[in-house]
């Protein structure tokens, strides 16, 4: 760990110096709308979202697979000039509910072939390690599940190394050289795999989003900056940046210029709040920071206090084991489904 003479102290004094200039600190509901209008445009200009701009979708679809129970479908629409993403539809064939929802890969899934059993064979022992086929669960029972590839991954890797590590660190390198991140544009590419939804399906509104890991980091910024999102499950991702300092998630994915100055996990809650949101993390994760599962019980306490304004609550899902997606959601979606 750190020693005498390394930086370590004098970062962390930094970051206690100008932690969550703003946080929410509300008392009443009224505080709480004033409060999350401002707080999003903070956090897009935090993420360089303000310097890119749309671009028409022209969505186009490439290919059609029948899997028996559902419908694989390839798409790819533009987000900003120059930029495409792909993403795959899934669509059920027995019993579909007509509702939406966007299903974001984490490390180690090969992007979005991972989450619908296409991965290449180098990624098959991380695949089933992390339980990446919510996807596939999810179209099963009924919901029409939306799979993008991330900027990075999968069909849109720069092909930097030729191993499976992530190119998070190179790209938001350089992104960051321009004003930018990784994680905005992938937000923002987010954003329009929603306009995508919104525009050229006739599926219900309030849209899910859920992820496990840096893909429940992505789901929970859609969710706290597009109200599109009728809900978010985060599996894997819900931590202190205090504990997370140098020592634990050092993929560049977790990285946003100032963002540390004014927002830690809770915040991010507070502006999905009031409507539901999901949280489950393993006890043993290691990359719940320095503090472990008290790091993340002391955000999830910051954030409730926000829903407890509206009468409601965080579901939490605390369980025996270390960084993996468990599906404890899926009862509870059951229930969300329903409203």
């Amino acid at each position: 760990m750190n020693g005498e003479y390394s930086s370590y102290d004098y970062l962390r004094n930094m970051l206690d110096s100008c932690y969550r200039q703003n946080a929410f600190n509300g008392k009443s509901v009224e505080d709480h709308k004033q409060w999350i209008g401002a707080a999003r445009e903070k956090l897009k200009g935090l993420m360089g979202m303000h310097l890119m701009e749309k671009s028409k979708l022209m969505p186009k679809t490439e290919e059609i697979a029948d899997c028996g129970y559902y419908l694989r479908e390839k798409i790819v629409i533009s987000t900003q000039d120059s930029l495409k993403m792909p993403f795959y539809m899934l669509t059920p064939k027995v019993r579909p509910n007509n509702k939406a929802i966007i299903a974001i890969h984490g490390h180690g899934s090969d992007g979005k072939e991972g989450l619908v059993g296409l991965e290449k064979p180098e990624y098959k022992e991380k695949v089933k390690r992390f339980n990446y086929l919510y996807a596939v669960y999810l179209v099963q029972k009924g919901y029409t599940v939306f799979v993008p590839d991330l900027i990075g991954a999968g069909e849109r890797s720069l092909g930097i190394y030729r191993t499976t590590q992530a190119e998070c660190n190179d790209i938001n390198n350089a992104c960051m050289s321009l004003g930018i991140s990784l994680q905005g544009l992938i937000v923002f590419d987010l954003l329009r795999l929603v306009d995508y939804i919104c525009d050229y399906t006739e599926l219900d509104e309030g849209i899910g989003a859920c992820g496990f890991s840096g893909g429940g980091q992505s789901a929970l910024f859609l969710a706290a900056l597009d109200e599109r999102i009728g809900y978010a499950i985060v599996s894997g991702f819900f931590h202190s940046y205090k504990d997370v300092l140098l020592y634990t998630n050092r993929c560049g994915c977790n990285f946003i210029p100032n963002l540390w100055k004014y927002f830690d996990m809770c915040d991010f809650a507070s502006m999905v709040c009031p409507r539901p949101l999901f949280i489950e993390t393993g006890i043993r994760d290691k990359l719940n920071g320095s503090r472990g599962i008290k790091g993340v019980e002391h955000q999830l306490s910051i954030a409730q206090q926000t829903y407890t304004l509206y009468g409601k609550q965080i579901e939490v899902s605390m369980q025996e084991g270390d960084h993996t997606w468990y599906g404890s959601c899926y009862k509870w979606l059951d229930t969300i489904s329903r409203l």
